[in-house]
C-alpha cells in the first residue's frame, strides 16, 4: 500500500496527533502506526516527506497548496482510488475547480475511484468535465450521501461491485 497525503496546512496535522486514541483497540493498533509516521513527517520539517508506516505500508506527505504539491514534486500515481477531502468548495473553492480534479483524474488508472464527501452538483459537473464517471457515494460523517467518481467505467461496475459496496 502506498498512500499519498496532500497537507496545506501543519498545524492541523499537528493538533490532529493531539487527538485522544480511538476506543477500539483493533483500529488504534493500526492509527498508532499512521500518527507516528505523520509526527515524523512533521518532525523533519521538509515540505516533502517519505517513510514507511510499517512493511508493505509506505507513506508520503507533501505539505503546502495541493494544487502545487501534486504538480511540481515527480510524479506520483498512478492513483488505484483517491479520497478527496478538501474543505468545502466555498472555503477552498480551487481544489474543487476542474483544474486540480483535472490533475488528479490524469493520475488515476481506469477503473480507480474517486470518493468524496462533497455532493455539490457543480463539482459533480467538474468531475464529468475532468472525463470521470460520477455517481452517488455513500453516506460520509453527516451527509446524506458522498460523491464516487471513476476513471473509465461506470462507477455501479467499480471492481464488479456496486455503489454501496465500492471500497475506496
Amino acid at each position: 500500500l502506498e498512500v499519498l497525503a496532500l497537507e496545506h496546512d501543519r498545524d492541523i496535522v499537528t493538533r490532529s496527533l493531539r487527538l485522544p486514541p480511538d476506543g477500539d483497540p483493533a483500529f488504534e493498533r493500526h492509527h498508532a502506526l499512521v500518527r507516528a509516521a505523520l509526527g515524523r513527517a512533521l518532525a523533519s520539517g521538509a515540505a516533502r516527506w517519505c517513510g514507511e508506516v510499517t512493511q508493505g505500508f509506505a507513506l508520503e506527505v507533501r505539505f503546502g497548496d495541493a494544487r502545487h504539491s501534486l504538480l511540481d514534486a515527480p510524479p506520483t500515481g498512478p492513483f488505484d482510488a483517491v479520497f478527496l477531502d478538501a474543505f468545502s468548495p466555498d472555503v477552498d473553492a480551487p481544489l474543487w475547480e476542474p483544474a486540480f480534479l483535472g490533475a488528479v483524474a490524469q493520475r488515476m488508472v481506469r477503473g480507480a475511484v474517486l470518493s468524496t464527501y462533497c455532493a455539490a452538483t457543480r463539482v459533480r459537473a467538474h468531475l464529468r468535465a475532468v472525463g470521470l464517471e460520477v455517481g452517488l457515494g455513500p453516506r460520509v460523517g453527516p451527509k446524506a450521501e458522498g460523491t464516487l467518481a471513476a476513471r473509465g467505467v461506470a462507477v455501479d461496475q467499480v471492481g464488479g461491485h456496486g455503489v454501496d459496496d465500492a471500497v475506496v
